[in-house]
């Protein structure tokens, strides 16, 4: 390898490029700091630098801070040290110096913040708004250095007149200090109420400043019509979407009606309401924004004075740039339409192919729209409208008009045409009468178009070829790369397939880049090389010829070469890991050998590596990326460089992308339960900012810090919150659970929301197994049971059956039985009323037992014609399609096995058709594996197995069977 460059020691004054963290407590010590000094001149021992904190002389040495670490080039030293324990400099600049002791005079001087410890400071209050007029409220409240001793009651004041405060209960923790307390506010209190809060005997403001904390919390009239919730409190700026606008006081829905809600400059109108238990929730399709903002919301009501202010703020958030993420096939024919396949991210969702538009464009810039058949979102649960990844099934154009050449896609949505996802040169279309190169194959990497070749040596360069002319003939072939003529060393036709494997010798390129390549059968004429392939008239440049084009991208294989084999972009809570493989690399021991900096435009952080190996051959290293401010942007693409200390001039830097996540919920142990029980609950939250304190608040009210625990996952990624929730006798149904930050207000626009659903204990509970679908031939449902059903008899009973369309149905009642274990369960007989049509149902079961309180259950119940012919299940529900591998085509046939109920039964495999998107199917065997009299209902069931075509492309394709014949 080649020495280091010379460099000449600096002239310019030290100075300080970084500083990380910028401030920390500083007693006690024992803060990792890192620090950038550019100018200072190459020190190449330890011993030799010197550190100064406030007055104290820092160690520079392992020995003494086994954090200690020291990086240094002419251009740049970096170190890394511990802070000592510095009492007394609480909220303090601390002044920190650097120089060496080659010449003292030459420092670099910057400031350290000291974190004031001493001062008390509120970490949350939820709720942050209480009814007025009601007896009594509770607020939970945490404050971070209190100055609370246990056993003793702090002092609270509340203002103003007439509001009472009263303590419930204080939990101590090593730092924080939580407080349950009671307010009392008054009706005719409206606005803000402050709530003091200070160490026992601490009275005066004046007497402990440091150690006074005021809570402001807001009471509302307890009859006024306000906005208690909306969600969501952020989106993407395309809008769209739904904003559900919870009315608190508004029992009837029609007072809703005509409602306008006013974002910044634009209006959008009601598009639903429904009123429940008094509040009314209102629903608005948020219009798009032209640019990222925070808005107020405003909501104007008919017939009102003034409009309805909201709790918080509405955030329009920078939309991620669409992506194509896949697309398969990677080229289709020119003669006819083919079937493709793209994967399409970030771009807002839809159920109407006839929103999404896909266009193919040339280099001579010639533009052709593909017909969009059929999309998928990737979360149907979301709001159609939703910035999901979208399947996209399209038909690409075909015929007169359509050339042969690499092409541009985009994929756009018609009402943002300028948000179009786009993929340079991953699509061709090609003339299957002509020869297609299928692989290219470099020492250095191979691809379907493209493969890598070194620049300093000759390497070998296998090109596999499809739709060969018949007839060819391996002496007549050439090759050409770069404008030169290749040495062909082997060539190995295939007459029947069609196929050929050609291997040259690759030349020393004095450039790196990509170069085009050209492929003759037969003798090239006159200008006939690979030139043709950038300006793309090979047609008449290798007229009487049969050409095929192809591209080697050259690399400088003397310099350190990285390559991203996976985790190229991330959260930007840090996390993930980022997979690289670096060759002609220094070799590194350990993680320490080298520093990984993470670097966009002023900010600058480092990363964490792991060497997983390194030697002569290449360097594997799995890094992890740091937390990334993003400013308010949706990505950003940051560089990250990996330096070895030992040979600062063989860095590798390379690209990763940064992506703004919010936290969301990965998966939940419990659901719900019993509203007479507490429930311990996991929930795994994927995108918490890592050492972030937590809150949990469950139908309103905080849950004790000591019942909340968080562990983080190894990669920061998510992490496993785990909670207890109280029994709560009062609360039925959906009961909202909140997880967020301690630091984020309320409400939080970044918590993750669920819902928790309280079985009231006094109701009966449905058991398996529970009733799911029936035959509409059939004069009785299926048994329903039930536990803890009241012991009443069959006349305290009442049932109804009610249709999608609002129909309902009286049920009789045929039976009821009970088991004769303990904990009683109830078997209840329905009647089914005739001539049922298809479709959902719900069924509902009502026991009067005298108590007042209504007992009753209810479930979804499905009636399908017993007698049609149905597919009961079916074997595999997705198949590979065809798929190149090493530049050969493999037609993959798979077989796919359905069940089939009320099919006819005896026939052979002859006399049953299958069809999977227009295609036949062979059917393989037809068996009837149970069989029935004829006046049986939903009886017989047949097995069909069938073998599908060769499938050209992904997509939804439907599967039929039908006996010959009809």
């Amino acid at each position: 390898s080649s020495p280091p460059p010379l460099v000449a020691p600096p002239t310019r004054p030290p100075a300080v490029t970084r500083l990380s963290p910028g401030e920390a407590v500083c007693s006690p010590g024992g803060a990792v700091v890192t620090v950038a000094v550019e100018n200072l001149k190459q020190v190449t021992r330890a011993s030799d630098i010197r550190v100064s904190f406030s007055t104290l002389l820092l160690p520079t040495d392992l020995a003494s801070d086994p954090s200690f670490l020291l990086s240094s080039s002419m251009e740049l030293t970096t170190l890394r040290f511990t802070l000592p324990d510095s009492p007394g400099m609480d909220a303090e600049a601390v002044p920190l110096r650097i120089w060496s002791i080659e010449n003292a005079t030459r420092v670099a001087e910057t400031t350290f913040l000291c974190e004031d410890t001493r001062l008390a400071t509120l970490q949350y209050a939820v709720p942050a708004r209480l009814m007025g007029g009601t007896s009594s409220s509770p607020v939970t409240i945490a404050i971070a250095n209190a100055g609370i001793t246990d056993g003793d009651t702090p002092e609270l004041a509340a203002s103003p007149a007439g509001v009472a405060v009263s303590l419930v209960r204080q939990t101590l923790g090593e730092d924080v200090a939580e407080l349950e307390v009671l307010l009392s506010v008054p009706r005719v209190v409206v606005g803000a109420v402050t709530l003091s809060v200070s160490p026992a005997g601490c009275v005066a403001r004046d007497a402990c400043p440091n150690k006074w904390v005021d809570v402001v919390i807001e009471s509302m009239d307890p009859d006024a019509v306000r906005v208690s919730t909306f969600a969501p409190m952020q989106e993407s700026t395309y809008g769209g979407t739904e904003l559900r606008v919870r009315l608190a006081n508004m029992p009837s829905a029609d007072a809703a009606a005509g409602a306008i809600l006013q974002l910044g400059t634009r209006n959008t109108t009601l598009t639903r309401a429904t009123a429940s238990a008094g509040s009314t929730d209102a629903s608005f399709l948020l219009p798009p924004s032209s640019a990222p903002a925070t808005l107020p919301p405003l909501l104007f009501l008919r017939n009102a004075s003034a409009p309805l202010v909201f709790p918080a703020v509405f955030e329009y958030r920078s939309a991620l740039a669409p992506s194509v993420a896949q697309l398969s096939p990677s080229a289709a024919p020119i003669s006819s339409s083919a079937r493709i396949r793209l994967k399409i991210e970030n771009l807002p969702g839809t159920d109407d192919p006839a929103l999404l538009a896909v266009e193919f464009e040339w280099t001579s810039g010639l533009r052709r729209a593909g017909t969009v058949e059929a999309v998928s979102r990737s979360n149907p649960a979301l709001h159609a409208a939703k910035v999901q990844a979208l399947k996209v099934d399209v038909l690409s154009p075909s015929g007169e008009g359509t050339p042969a050449g690499t092409v541009t896609v985009r994929a756009f949505h018609r009402a943002f045409p300028a948000a179009a996802a786009t993929l340079v040169s991953g699509f061709s279309f090609v003339d299957e009468s002509l020869p297609q190169i299928s692989q290219v194959k470099g020492s250095g990497g191979a691809g379907e178009r493209e493969g890598l070749a070194p620049m300093s040596m000759p390497s070998d360069l296998v090109l596999s070829v499809r739709s060969t002319p018949r007839g060819a003939s391996s002496d007549a072939l050439s090759v050409f790369l770069g404008g030169a003529r290749l040495t062909v060393a082997l060539v190995s036709i295939d007459a029947s397939e069609r196929t050929a494997r050609v291997t040259a010798a690759t030349r020393p390129s004095t450039t790196a880049g990509l170069k085009s390549g050209l492929v003759a059968f037969g003798a090239p004429p006159d200008g006939c090389d690979d030139a043709c392939c950038v300006s793309g008239a090979c047609g008449s440049a290798c007229a009487g010829v049969y050409v095929a084009c192809f591209g080697v991208r050259y690399y400088d294989d003397l310099l350190p070469q990285l390559k991203v084999k996976s985790g190229g972009s991330g959260p930007d809570v840090g996390g993930g890991q980022i997979v690289v493989w670096i060759s002609n690399f220094p070799t590194l021991v350990s993680a320490g050998d080298a520093a990984v900096i993470v670097r966009s435009n002023a900010q600058e952080t480092q990363a964490q590596m792991q060497v997983v190996s390194s030697s002569l051959a290449g360097t594997e290293a799995v890094i992890v990326p740091p937390v990334f401010d993003l400013g308010g942007d949706a990505e950003r693409v940051v560089t990250i460089t990996i330096s070895p200390h030992v040979r600062q001039d063989k860095a590798v830097s390379f690209s990763y992308r940064y992506i703004h996540v919010s936290p969301r919920l990965a998966s939940l142990s419990l659901s719900g339960g019993r509203n007479d029980k507490s429930h311990l609950v996991a929930a795994r939250v994927e995108y918490l900012l890592p050492g972030a304190a937590l809150l949990v608040l469950f139908a309103g009210r905080a849950l004790p810090g000591d019942q909340v625990s968080v562990q983080m996952s190894a990669t920061s990624i998510s992490a496993l919150v785990t909670f207890t929730l109280p029994a709560s006798p009062t609360l039925i149904g959906e009961t909202p659970v909140i997880i967020q930050r301690v630091s984020c207000a309320d409400p939080c626009a970044d918590a993750v929301v669920f819902a928790f659903s309280l079985l009231d204990a006094r109701q009966p509970e449905l058991v398996a197994p529970i009733p799911q679908r029936g035959p509409s031939q059939l004069d009785t449902l299926p048994t329903v049971s039930c536990a803890e059903f009241p012991a009443v008899s069959s006349d305290a009973l009442t049932a109804s059956l009610s249709s999608s369309s609002g129909t309902v149905y009286s049920l009789e009642i045929l039976s009821l039985a009970w088991s004769t274990e303990a904990g009683s369960t109830a078997y209840i007989s329905l009647s089914q009323p005739a001539a049922l049509s298809e479709g959902a149902y719900i069924v509902a079961i009502n026991a009067d037992d005298g108590s007042g309180v209504p007992k009753a259950v209810a479930f979804p119940f499905e009636v399908y014609n017993g007698n049609a012919a149905r597919v009961v299940s079916a074997s595999p529900a997705a198949v590979p399609t065809t798929v190149v591998v090493d530049g050969a085509k493999l037609a993959l046939e798979s077989e796919v096995s359905a069940l089939v109920a009320n099919f006819p039964q005896g026939l052979a495999s002859t006399q049953v058709v299958a069809r999977i998107g227009g295609q036949e199917a062979e059917v393989l065997e037809v068996l009837d594996v149970a069989s029935c009299l004829p006046a049986a209902l939903d009886c017989n069931r047949t097995r069909v197995l069938i073998r599908l075509p060769p499938l050209a492309s992904p997509g939804s394709l439907t599967v039929s069977l039908e006996p010959l014949g009809g």
